[in-house]
C-alpha cells in the first residue's frame, strides 16, 4: 500500500504533536470495520469475526483485492468458506448472494462459487439485479452470465407450456388423445368422446389459469418474464401431477405432459439427474483461471 503504486504511496508529511513530520495516509472510502481487520491480518493479528457478518467479509476482501494482498488471507480462508457453508443458499437474498460469489471467487472456491452461481440462475428475478449499488465488486462475468442462463432455462421451461396451451386451444369437438378415461361398460361411444373433450377443456382452464396467475398470460417476451425458474418448474410439476381431492375419480390421471427435456446446461445429463436437479452452473475458463490464482501454492 505505501510502497507500490498506490495513491497512498504518494506521501503526505504533517507535523506531529512532538514537532516531527508525520506520514499521513487517509483512506476515506475505506470500510472502517474491514480495513482494521485487514490491517490486523497484515501484523499477524488474527481476530476471529462473528461468523455469518458477510458484509464485513466482503468489505475486507475488496479491500485486500485493492490492494493486492488477497493472499495474505489464505490462513484463514477455510474458517471463513466453512462459516458461508453452514448457511442455508435457498434462504438468501440475491445481493446476499452476490456478496458470497464474490468471497468464493477470490478465495478461489469453484465448488462453492458454482453452487452459489446456480442458486442465483434459478431462484431470481430481474428485480433481484437492481439491488446491487452497495456491492462495490463482483465477479466481472458474473451477472452477465446470470442473467444469460436464466432467460435461456426460462426459454426451455416456458415451450412444453405453450406448446401444451396452443394444442389444447385448437382442439375441435374430437379428443386430442390427453384424456386417458376409457369410460365404463354403461357408457356410450358418444357420451365417452364428450367426457374426454370436457376434461381437456378442464386441462386447457387449468393450465392458462396458472400462466395467469404466474403473469405469463397473454405470452410475455421471455425478457419480460420476472418469475424465478425454480418458480415455474414446480408449477409445471403441480401441473403435471396426478390431480387430488377430485369429487371423481374417473379423471384424476388426465395430466398434461410437461417435460422440458434436457435442462443441463453443458450438453450431457449430470450422470442421469433429471429436471431441474440437472442444471448447474458451470465457472467459465476465465473465472476458473481466475479462481485458480488463490489456490496455487
Amino acid at each position: 500500500m505505501l510502497f507500490g503504486n498506490f495513491a497512498e504511496s504518494k506521501r503526505t508529511e504533517v507535523d506531529g504533536p512532538d514537532g516531527t513530520t508525520e506520514w499521513l495516509v487517509e483512506l476515506p472510502d475505506a470500510p472502517p470495520q474491514a480495513m482494521r481487520k485487514l490491517f490486523e491480518i497484515m501484523h499477524c493479528r488474527f481476530v476471529p469475526f462473528e461468523q455469518g457478518k458477510i458484509r464485513i467479509l466482503y468489505d475486507l476482501i475488496t479491500m485486500a483485492d485493492c490492494y493486492d494482498s488477497v493472499e495474505i488471507l489464505r490462513p484463514l480462508s477455510h474458517v471463513w468458506v466453512d462459516g458461508l457453508r453452514r448457511l442455508n443458499v435457498r434462504e438468501l437474498s440475491a445481493t446476499t448472494l452476490l456478496a458470497h460469489a464474490w468471497v468464493y471467487y477470490s478465495l478461489g472456491q469453484r465448488a462453492d462459487y458454482e453452487q452459489t452461481g446456480t442458486v442465483l440462475v434459478l431462484d431470481s428475478v430481474p428485480a433481484d439485479f437492481t439491488k446491487t449499488a452497495h456491492l462495490t465488486a463482483l465477479p466481472p462475468m458474473l451477472l452477465d452470465n446470470v442473467r444469460a442462463l436464466r432467460l435461456q432455462l426460462l426459454g426451455k421451461l416456458l415451450e412444453p407450456l405453450y406448446n401444451a396451451t396452443t394444442v389444447l386451444l385448437e382442439g375441435n369437438a374430437s379428443p386430442l388423445g390427453i384424456c386417458v378415461w376409457k369410460g365404463t361398460r354403461y357408457s356410450s361411444d358418444n357420451s365417452i368422446e364428450q367426457e374426454k373433450v370436457d376434461c381437456e377443456q378442464r386441462l386447457l382452464g387449468l393450465l392458462v389459469r396458472e400462466l395467469h396467475r404466474l403473469r405469463l398470460w397473454p405470452r410475455p417476451d421471455v425478457a419480460d418474464v420476472d418469475v424465478a425458474p425454480r418458480v415455474l418448474y414446480n408449477a409445471m410439476r403441480r401441473l403435471a401431477q396426478p390431480r387430488k381431492h377430485m369429487a371423481s375419480d374417473n379423471h384424476r390421471n388426465c395430466v398434461l405432459e410437461l417435460e422440458p427435456g434436457n435442462l443441463a446446461n453443458t450438453g450431457d445429463d449430470h450422470n442421469g439427474l433429471k429436471g431441474l436437479e440437472a442444471f448447474r452452473y458451470i465457472a467459465s475458463a476465465k473465472e476458473v483461471e481466475f479462481m485458480a490464482r488463490f489456490t496455487k501454492k
